[in-house]
Parts: C-alpha cells; sequence; structure tokens
C-alpha cells in the first residue's frame, strides 16, 4: 500500500481498540492465571490470528490473553487452512457475496488478496482454463467432488480437514504437480506442499 494513502496513526488507533477489545472480552475468561481456549469465543479468536497475521508478535499476545503460544499457533494454521473458520454460516454468506458483487462490478480489478475461499467460488482464470484443458475426464471429476466438499465444509464453518486433505493428495498423486492443483483448487500453493510433503518418503 502506498505510504500517501497509509494513515499510521489511524493504524496504531485500530490496533489499540482491537487489543483493548480482546482484553475486556478475555479478562473475565482468565481463572488461576490462565484461559480455557474453548472458553475463547470464536470472533476473538479470529481478531487475535488476524492480529498475529498481520503483526506477530505471539510473546505479548500469549501475554494479554493467557493463551498458550502453541494454542494460537494452532488457531491461526487453521484460520490460513479456511478463513471462515471462525465465522457463522451466515457471516461467510454475506462476505461471499460481497466478493461475487465486486468481481461483477469491476472485473477489471483484481482484488488485493483472495482468500482460499474466495478463490474457489470465483470464475476459473485463463491460466486455470488451460490446466483443465490438459486433465483427464477423471481428475476433472476429483476436482469438481474436492470443491463441493469444500464448500459445503466452508458453509458449516467447518475447517478444511483430514478428508479434504486425502482427496487432495489422490489428485496430487495424478497430476503431479501442486502449483496445478493449487489452481484448479483454489488452495494456496504452501497449503497443498504441506499436504503432500510427506507423500515422498512413504
Amino acid at each position: 500500500m502506498s505510504s500517501e494513502f497509509y494513515d499510521e496513526d489511524q493504524a496504531v488507533k485500530e490496533l489499540k481498540a482491537k487489543l483493548k477489545n480482546i482484553r475486556d472480552s478475555i479478562t473475565p475468561l482468565i481463572k488461576n492465571g490462565a484461559v480455557e481456549p474453548a472458553a475463547v469465543p470464536k470472533n476473538i479468536r479470529e481478531e487475535i490470528v488476524q492480529i498475529f497475521d498481520e503483526h506477530g508478535g505471539i510473546d505479548l499476545l500469549s501475554n494479554l490473553t493467557k493463551l498458550a503460544y502453541s494454542t494460537i499457533n494452532n488457531w491461526h494454521r487453521r484460520w490460513l487452512y479456511n478463513p471462515y473458520i471462525y465465522r457463522t454460516p451466515f457471516e461467510y454468506k454475506q462476505r461471499r457475496s460481497n466478493a461475487l458483487i465486486r468481481k461483477v462490478l469491476d472485473p477489471e480489478e483484481k482484488p488485493e488478496k483472495l482468500t482460499k475461499s474466495q478463490q474457489v467460488i470465483l470464475p476459473e482464470s485463463s491460466i486455470a482454463a488451460r490446466i483443465k484443458q490438459k486433465i483427464t475426464a477423471e481428475q476433472e471429476s476429483m476436482v469438481k467432488k474436492i470443491k463441493v466438499l469444500m464448500e459445503s465444509k466452508i458453509k458449516q464453518g467447518l475447517e478444511l480437514d483430514g478428508e479434504v486433505e486425502e482427496q487432495v493428495k489422490a489428485l496430487y498423486t495424478q497430476i503431479q504437480d501442486s502449483r496445478e492443483v493449487a489452481i484448479l483448487l483454489g488452495i494456496d500453493k504452501n497449503v497443498i506442499d504441506e499436504w503432500v510433503f510427506d507423500m515422498d518418503y512413504e
């Protein structure tokens, strides 16, 4: 983002407000100097992981929330797999509708950052179309099946779990290119690489 449009004072003010909201929400949950992760509301979990994703500072966040490093890391990892993991189905649908409307009104404008979930529902790119021409009918069927499964889990507010991972691995076994699999499915290539990493050693 250009510094001409970046207001550092405003950014600091917004971050302070978010941290205060987290602290006010977490404080009543503290028992014996710690917080039970399951007791933290989902919207607060999302605030925590978004701040961690953008600014880091896990030691400061852990001190503020009384949550273990491992808890914050685990929440962050799940959020990377599914950015809607801490949203209700209604919130997901609302966000998805906004993304589609924006795409239709200004199709030439490329969003700054597409989440995995948004990429799944947006029209296929020309690159994806070219890759799709190369794959077999069986592989195309696998892609459709995985996308349906992913959409179902996201709408239910569930993470992309082992069921999705196993089907992605099966597709990768046939295509043998994590970048192409990532483009076809709309999943970050790093996620695909992590899922298939151990396959070369089996």
